[in-house]
């Protein structure tokens, strides 16, 4: 996955696109990044078709000159709905969703498709998106950057961005 083309979108961008896909039936990918321990949105990676994005979620210029709590309450409000209305397919959504996703929402409408569970299912005796990619896709997988957020956003897109491919090519 090294030297994956992965666009980087504004928040608005990304969550407009998520919507869009999820109007048109278009099933993607999608994986979250988080700070360790605060469990507060770095930014989050898209997979759909041939084309790959990387949406940070600091808020400032990035988003219009809001906060960045502002810009997370946005971009989850978005992740929510594309969850409700189209299919979304993760590895370990459980995660994803567990720290994205305000814990007083219920109960999702939308169709997730998570490769850690059909990985399971398939009998695969590692769970893991690294050890599956390079099993399956037979791809090199790049490993988590140590202090993701203190990384520069080019390390962040790639790594990010190769996730969702991945993701969404399993």
């Amino acid at each position: 996955a090294t030297g994956l083309q992965v666009e980087v979108l504004g928040p608005r961008e990304g969550v407009r696109l998520m919507e869009q896909w999820a109007a048109e039936g278009l099933p993607f990918a999608i994986d979250w990044e988080w700070e360790i321990g605060s469990e507060r949105a770095i930014g989050f990676s898209l997979a759909q078709g041939g084309s790959n994005y990387y949406v940070p979620v600091r808020g400032g210029d990035d988003d219009g000159g809001n906060s960045r709590s502002e810009c997370e309450k946005y971009v989850h409000q978005g992740f929510v709905a594309a969850l409700d209305n189209g299919t979304t397919i993760m590895h370990n959504g459980r995660a994803d969703v567990g720290t994205q996703v305000p814990a007083t929402r219920g109960v999702l409408a939308g169709t997730v498709e998570d490769t850690m569970v059909l990985a399971y299912l398939a009998g695969e005796p590692v769970l893991g998106l690294k050890p599956l990619t390079r099993k399956l896709l037979h791809r090199d997988a790049i490993d988590l950057p140590p202090n993701l957020e203190k990384q520069s956003l080019h390390v962040q897109a790639q790594y990010a961005g190769a996730d969702s491919r991945n993701t969404y090519d399993l």
